[in-house]
């Protein structure tokens, strides 16, 4: 068989492999990281939890959770408050 017909078969596949999960990806409805119970309260969204959201975000990357951290870091980059934002990217980029 001819090596860069071989190749090439080889890359096209890869292709249609990425490009199926990405619709399979695509696909699948996003959910939130955590399900408030009736009456609890969500300190998540509270605006004075802005370095505790930093602080989980760190704990989700000592714990390779890699993509969780990302998400709460992405949300943090558009703070008020100039520190965690700063922080935020600091983190994001030393993913």
């Amino acid at each position: 068989m001819n090596i860069a017909l071989y190749y090439s078969s080889y890359i096209l596949a890869c292709i249609g492999f990425l490009a199926l999960m990405q619709t399979i990806y695509h696909s699948i409805p996003s959910t939130k990281l955590y399900q408030l119970e009736d009456g609890e309260y969500d300190f998540l969204q509270d605006t004075s939890s802005l370095q505790s959201r930093l602080d989980l975000a760190q704990a989700y990357v000592e714990m390779n959770q890699i993509q969780n951290a990302k998400d709460i870091l992405n949300e943090l980059i558009n703070s008020s408050d100039v520190n965690i934002r700063e922080k935020a990217i600091q983190a994001l980029d030393n993913i």
